[in-house]
């Protein structure tokens, strides 16, 4: 499988402000939106096994913490 271009990363990174942008209330260290500065994975929105691309609007920036929260299809 693909992943997301450098230029893909560096731009969700810019897009997001250098934050994560999780905002999955399901996860026990915060409620509205994760406050993290890294360091970031990128997750994609819909999985490439189901159809996902790797452009960016399907890059979400998220901290290892929460993007290891994320449960696996």
């Amino acid at each position: 499988m693909a992943d997301f271009s450098e230029e893909t990363k560096a731009e969700a990174l810019k897009r997001a402000g250098n934050q994560c942008e999780c905002m999955r209330s399901s996860h026990s260290n915060h409620v509205l939106r994760c406050t993290s500065t890294g360091p970031f994975e990128f997750h994609h929105k819909t999985a490439e096994a189901i159809g996902g691309s790797n452009s960016l609007s399907n890059c979400e920036v998220l901290c290892k913490s929460c993007h290891k929260q994320i449960p696996t299809p």
